[in-house]
């Protein structure tokens, strides 16, 4: 079926529809609201709703993580609770140790850039360095502890369904 038939119009006669009323059947066509369809480019309006549903399916596989991740630990029994916090513990004092290992190895590092750069630019790198490492420590103990729960679903699911 062609456009002009949806809007209203057989071949050979005269349009009755309004002006309004083909806007807005084009709108519920195409997908798009009046603003758009009127005021922008309709390639970069499907670029920023494709965008939409990128960010709304990261969105939407983190809530249905967390809402996993919850199910599981309310399933567990009292002492696999214990022992998912306890391994949690550990995890995190691991990732802690290792980053101030790797922390002191930088600051000596660093500190040997003291006697050759001026004060001021020494203080301006030292702390960009240290911000930098503090979101990788950051970041990786997010993903890391991601993994680790996203491993014991799988194994959790897997003895599950045996």
């Amino acid at each position: 079926m062609a456009i002009k038939d949806k809007l209203g119009c057989e071949p050979g006669e005269k349009c009755l529809i309004s002006e309004m009323d083909k806007i807005i059947t084009l709108c519920d066509r195409f997908n798009l609201n009046i603003d758009d369809l009127l005021h922008k480019d309709i390639r970069e309006v499907k670029g920023e709703e494709e965008s939409k549903k990128n960010i709304n399916k990261y969105v939407d596989d983190f809530l249905s993580f967390i809402t996993t991740t919850i199910n599981m630990f309310s399933s567990m029994t009292f002492k696999s609770k214990c022992k998912c916090l306890f391994e949690q513990a550990i995890i995190i004092f691991i990732l802690f140790i290792v980053s101030f290992i790797v922390g002191q190895i930088g600051l000596s590092i660093i500190n040997g850039l003291y006697n050759i750069l001026p004060s001021g630019i020494y203080y301006i790198i030292f702390s960009i360095i240290q911000t930098i490492f503090y979101l990788f420590c950051l970041i990786a103990s997010i993903i890391i502890t991601y993994l680790v729960l996203t491993i014991k679903d799988v194994i959790a699911w897997c003895n599950k369904n045996q």
